[in-house]
């Protein structure tokens, strides 16, 4: 409900603030879960893949909720895929809050697998398949 007060600009005077719950400028800098992006940048180099593990799981828990929020009948499970998290801490953080895994071929049941995703969460969908690899699959 508008109360009618102007919301407090995210940026002060001199243009530092909170962007949102992981990012934020100080003294025009950005920093990223408190950590200075330039000095990130001259230690490992550009560019540079950054990732906030809290961002992540606070992601896929608001997700999660939103969905199960939107299908009150039954349980949810969110099963990204692993091509869009192809890395494996990344996939194992999504394992750890819950989430299943969709995957298409025998590369992506291993790294499913091997990030701890359980067998029941995984979905292993597409053409093409063996019967080796469907094996594989019912195996797990």
């Amino acid at each position: 409900m508008a109360t009618g007060t102007p919301a407090p600009a995210p940026f002060d005077a001199h243009g530092d603030g909170p962007i949102d719950d992981c990012l934020s400028i100080r003294k025009g800098i950005l920093f990223i879960e408190g950590c200075d992006a330039t000095r990130l940048a001259k230690r490992f180099g550009t560019p540079l893949y950054v990732m906030s593990e809290n961002q992540l799981r606070r992601n896929v828990r608001a997700f999660q909720t939103e969905f199960q929020r939107g299908w009150p009948d039954g349980p949810v499970v969110v099963m990204p895929s692993i091509k869009a998290n192809y890395v494996l801490a990344l996939r194992r953080i999504l394992t750890e809050e819950g989430a299943g895994c969709d995957t298409f071929g025998p590369g992506e049941l291993h790294a499913a697998l091997l990030t701890g995703v359980p067998p029941d969460l995984i979905s292993f969908n597409g053409s093409s398949k063996t019967e080796e690899l469907l094996a594989r699959a019912v195996a797990a």
